[in-house]
């Protein structure tokens, strides 16, 4: 752009970020500002526990437990997901410098962390937002405006909404969900790195390649490391390129190599994509056998789920939000319920518009639509995932974000006498966001009252009454508040055998000085009579939810909460708590019928097969414990985990050829994967000192405690 001053030294290409063009303190003070306001507002959070998937992802991963900075632990740490490529390696490699820098598990600094991670998230957001910006100005779409002050303060006001926006929530202070913020982080890099390329091919073509190239071939690989959706960069930058920058100032030349470019990284990609999807849907499909709708279910339900993401971004009302979603009801068909036809139009109508007429007239309204649609096209479309989550908005919802502070800014200077409104109705909207997300923030300080919240503002949710039962029963409620609140999960979840589990837990804990007897066959209904105290109304209780689990483990159960179920029992049999012993000849009877039901997934059925193994050998059944273990390896042969345990099995035994069977089993997975090969080579070496005689078994236990330090882990129950 024009300017009468000199400058020193060569003019700054048009719609870069840099101190020549905006002075530099103000980037500065406005990156503290987001960072401070990030941190305050969700301090009291960071002294929440650990949720949920916390656990598997990290908390029961040994590699990621490092306590030294070698280069085999970072390694082993990237590679814990058991796969041959780091699959989400990036983040997981955070997990463990986490571990070693703050000396263990401690939640505070890993929600820092993760607060830090958002906060530097939200000063790219402000970076790329005031280069965009800039860049629509020249395309002369916004008369009257004044690049250098007003890219500035729209590009704050998009990154402090964004951040302080409460959808943000579960995305920054549930540990796990460090995969989507690291991921956001990459694309966010590759925009920029894009952008600076994009203005640089106006005035040479090989540079602005390099940069173009190296922004979304590099975001995309890193972006990948973190989580799969980050495959979404080209398009976001090809959106970008539609709405906020001027093809006309580029030569022909130029011309003609952008549209090169985005034919390998526009089309070419989105060829791939779907031609992966359809090559992989056996793999792909398989999800489906783990959740209780199928494909074209899922896709009528998602139209509805994304105009229930629509509101939470434009009217943030934390009581619709939480960390649970499956109150949600899935659409069974065009009208069941009637919104879901209503909700399938209105997209078709929208995105049409949008991308037709909001292209052409290069709307903000259409751009914050499309790139809404673009950043949910992974998670919510055909991928057999569960069906909500607020955290699939974090990237997806700074359009909304843009679009709102761009309409907002153009109300505001309408209001011409009323200026003095102006900065009020700013501060008071931001004031608005930060103090719901600090109320969310404070919430989530302890998991009692996170839950307690969740049911309050859920009360159909059967996880949020699952996970407050769980939590009472940790703090010694009254069990009848316990059970009451497992009979609301099995309620509202027809499918789940867990919450059967567990009241028939509490019952039998409640007769545990009551002499044995017959229930009469008329027992009450299971999720209607409250927790009796009669010996009698106890064991017609009784009764009847055990019919009820054989029904519902006939039935294509919830097979992860029947292998959770099992865990459950098996480690409190071993802990030889008598209500739970007194169970056995009910349960496993259950459990063999699960392990037998082809109709659950085979990964669930051989982590419950694992279960009841464990649950057979410490009572003191072996053969039938190796019988399940072997089972759960021919049901999972790809996971060496079960030849492991079965490996450290034969070691206590001292059966070192049985031992030297179960290593040849491991073996293969091991060298398929490129994983587990340290633990591996322990097993061979234990294996030697056994033969050599040198190694004593630890006694007939297939507890992970019971093992030598430097053994495998074995598979630990997993949490609701």
């Amino acid at each position: 752009m024009g300017g009468s001053g000199a400058s020193v030294g060569a003019r700054p290409v048009e719609g870069t970020f840099s101190p020549a063009t905006t002075r530099w303190w103000r980037h500065a003070a406005v990156a503290a500002l987001l960072v401070v306001l990030t941190v305050a507002v969700y301090w009291t959070g960071l002294s929440g526990p650990f949720l949920f998937d916390d656990y598997p992802n990290f908390l029961r991963q040994p590699l990621l437990a490092t306590t030294e900075l070698g280069w085999d632990q970072l390694r082993d740490a990237a590679y814990s997901a058991g796969v041959s490529y780091p699959r989400r390696g990036i983040p997981r490699l955070s997990f463990a410098l986490n571990h070693y820098f703050a000396g263990g598990f401690d939640p505070f600094w890993f929600k820092l962390t993760n607060v830090m991670i958002h906060a530097a998230n939200a000063v790219l957001v402000y970076a790329l937002v005031a280069v965009v910006v800039r860049s629509r100005s020249r395309t002369k779409l916004n008369d009257g405006f004044r690049p250098q002050v007003d890219a500035v303060l729209i590009a704050a006001g998009v990154a402090m909404v964004w951040a302080l926006h409460p959808i943000q929530l579960t995305a920054t202070l549930y540990v796990v969900q460090r995969m989507t913020s690291m991921a956001a982080t990459l694309v966010l890099l590759g925009l920029l790195a894009y952008l600076h390329g994009r203005s640089r091919l106006e005035t040479s073509t090989l540079r602005g390649l390099l940069w173009m190239t190296s922004g979304l071939g590099g975001g995309v690989v890193l972006g990948y490391l973190c989580k799969q959706n980050a495959v979404l960069l080209p398009f976001f930058a090809l959106l970008i390129e539609a709405f906020f920058l001027d093809r006309g100032r580029l030569d022909g030349t130029a011309r003609r190599w952008l549209g090169r470019f985005w034919i390998v990284f526009g089309l070419a990609p989105a060829v791939i994509a779907i031609g992966g999807v359809v090559a992989m849907w056996d793999y792909l499909g398989g999800a489906y056998r783990l959740r209780d709708f199928d494909l074209g279910e899922r896709l009528l339900t998602e139209a509805r789920v994304l105009w229930l993401y629509v509101r939470m971004i434009l009217v943030p009302d934390i009581t619709q939000m939480g960390i649970f979603h499956d109150d949600v009801v899935v659409s069974r068909g065009w009208l069941t319920p009637w919104t879901t036809v209503v909700s399938v139009v209105g997209w078709a109508l929208t995105i049409g518009v949008a991308g037709w007429w909001g292209v052409r007239r290069r709307a903000v309204w259409a751009f914050a639509v499309l790139w809404f649609v673009v950043g949910h096209a992974v998670e919510s479309t055909v991928l057999g995932l569960e069906l909500v989550f607020e955290h699939r908005n974090y990237l997806p919802s700074l359009g909304f974000v843009l679009a709102g502070v761009h309409y907002l800014r153009e109300l505001l200077v309408r209001l011409g006498g009323l200026s003095f409104m102006r900065p009020v109705l700013v501060a008071l909207g931001l004031g608005v966001l930060a103090a719901s997300t600090h109320v969310r923030a404070t919430t989530w300080s302890s998991s009692l009252s996170l839950l307690q919240a969740g049911v309050r503002n859920h009360p159909e949710s059967s996880r949020y009454h699952g996970s407050l039962a769980v939590e009472l029963a940790r703090q010694h409620a009254d069990s009848a508040l316990v059970y009451h609140h497992w009979q609301r999960a099995g309620v509202l979840d027809p499918r789940d055998p867990l919450p059967l589990f567990q009241m028939r837990r509490i019952v039998e804990e409640r007769l545990d000085d009551v002499a044995p007897g017959d229930a009469a066959d008329d027992g009450p209904s299971v999720f209607e009579a409250p927790l009796d105290s009669d010996p009698r109304e106890l064991r017609r209780l009784a009764a009847a939810i055990d019919r009820e689990l054989e029904r519902r483990i006939d039935t294509a159960p919830n097979g992860l909460n029947l292998a959770e179920a099992a865990a459950d029992v098996q480690d409190c049999s071993a802990r030889k708590v008598a209500h739970c012993e007194r169970l056995l000849p009910v349960l496993i009877p259950l459990f063999e019928r699960g392990v037998d039901n082809d109709s659950i997934y085979f990964e669930s059925r051989a982590m419950l097969a694992l279960s009841l193994a464990r649950i057979l050998v410490h009572g003191g059944h072996l053969d039938d414990g190796i019988r399940y273990l072997d089972r759960s390896i021919a049901l999972a042969p790809d996971n060496a985990q079960y030849p492991f345990e079965k490996a450290v099995l034969m070691m206590e035994l001292k059966d070192w050829d049985g031992m030297e069977r179960a290593i040849a089993q491991a073996r293969g997975p091991v060298e398929r994967t490129g994983f587990r090969g340290p633990e591996l080579a322990i097993l061979e070496r234990m294996l030697a000192e056994g033969r050599a005689g040198l190694r004593e078994g630890p006694g007939g236990s297939l507890s992970p405690q019971s093992q030598d330090a430097t053994a495998p882990a074995t598979v630990g129950s997993s949490t609701r």
